[in-house]
């Protein structure tokens, strides 16, 4: 399995994934300067804790970040083996089908977890730049970052499935897409709503519970990832 995660590591840095990763972060905290920036005040005289105002305005953006994130991270990381045909080369190693797309959902788990946690010193900045209060609330941030991104991996997964059992990446990035800019009207219980029923604040907004979502997420992901994987062991690979 180390192997598998140290070549899919390796075909990675050949892509613009990793950029993509700091895209997403920077994208949100270049628009909540903005929009502090402009109403800042306004925003202050909401009858709310600091912690609740600033995750209140970035929730607007960050579910949407993570599943169009998620939509993009799959399909670039098995459009490298559509693109160069290499499926079938690649199963012709003595490894296990299994094992292959245990490492690919392992590892876009970890570019998800690595853009949670750049969100942290974003919120820290944000913060801090315009004076939200005189303690930092490291632990708020944590959460702030990581649990949007535990309650995406069922999506995140259900997108990984598509874009290895579709050629053209073309269907799966525009199912990704349509389920992300419409996950707040989608009901709770569907896996596009997870991520923002999981905001680590009580805002105004049916079902925001992430005692709830984010164990469910996390479950709901890893269930996934086992069944894309009995499914991949078990299918045949095209050879274009």
């Amino acid at each position: 399995m180390l192997r598998i995660l140290a070549a899919e590591r390796l075909k990675m840095k050949r892509t613009w994934l990793p950029l993509l990763v700091l895209l997403g972060p920077a994208g949100i905290l270049l628009s909540m300067l903005v929009d502090f920036g402009l109403r800042r005040d306004y925003l202050l005289q909401q009858p709310l804790d600091s912690w609740v105002i600033l995750v209140k305005e970035v929730s607007a953006l960050l579910p949407l970040a993570m599943l169009l994130g998620s939509t993009l991270l799959a399909s670039l990381m098995v459009g490298v083996e559509h693109q160069a045909s290499a499926w079938k080369h690649l199963m012709t190693l003595p490894l296990s089908r299994f094992r292959i797309y245990l490492g690919k959902g392992i590892q876009m788990t970890g570019w998800l977890l690595l853009a949670g946690i750049l969100m942290v010193p974003a919120f820290a900045l944000l913060w801090t730049w315009f004076e939200l209060g005189k303690e930092v609330p490291w632990a708020s941030f944590l959460k702030g970052g990581l649990y949007p991104v535990l309650a995406v991996l069922p999506v995140a997964m259900l997108q990984l499935w598509l874009s290895v059992v579709i050629r053209n990446q073309a269907l799966p990035v525009f199912i990704g897409v349509v389920g992300s800019l419409f996950n707040r009207m989608l009901p709770a219980w569907m896996p596009w709503a997870y991520p923002g029923n999981s905001i680590p604040a009580r805002i105004a907004r049916e079902g925001n519970n992430p005692e709830v979502w984010v164990p469910v997420g996390i479950g709901v992901g890893i269930l996934l990832l086992l069944l894309g994987g009995l499914h991949f062991s078990r299918r045949e690979v095209e050879a274009g």
